[in-house]
């Protein structure tokens, strides 16, 4: 399914928009600082494939909308409530992968965990919001929604 149309305010629209790479590729990088970034994600989702892991990711921040500033970096939320945490391994490999401080030095990205039960925040959730300065700037009010691009590496 093709990603969807941007809204009037240059967000794609509340849910999950499923997608493969080559989409998200051809939507979104379409200036040298966003397939910069691109590629940085590439690079990022290599560690996990080259690990045998292969979570579901949700992709969004500045890169997977259409606002007028560059976008600074690509907000990554990385599924791995179907990973076997009990094998030390597998636990090894996610911690390493999901340290929010190397990974954004490393990659300029912006990652977060997803795991219904291990985790206590639903960063699927909270990124469906916009900032109150973000809202406030576009005259939207706080039930507004936007939606991630949800991808399966």
């Amino acid at each position: 399914m093709p990603i969807p149309t941007m809204d009037i305010h240059g967000f794609l629209p509340p849910g999950f928009h499923d997608c493969t790479l080559r989409e998200a590729h051809t939507a979104f990088c379409y200036t040298p600082h966003r397939r910069q970034l691109f590629l940085n994600l590439l690079r990022y989702f290599r560690l996990w494939t080259i690990n045998h892991l292969h979570p579901l990711v949700y992709i969004d921040g500045g890169f997977s909308s259409r606002k007028a500033a560059p976008p600074k970096d690509i907000d990554v939320i990385v599924d791995i409530e179907r990973f076997d945490l009990r094998n030390a391994q597998v636990a090894r490999i996610c911690t390493k992968l999901l340290d929010h401080d190397s990974i954004e030095r490393a990659f300029g990205l912006e990652v977060f965990p997803f795991h219904r039960v291990l985790v206590n925040n639903d960063f699927t959730m909270y990124f469906q919001y916009l900032k109150p300065e973000q809202r406030s700037a576009l005259g939207l009010d706080s039930a507004y929604r936007k939606g991630m691009l949800r991808v399966q590496i």
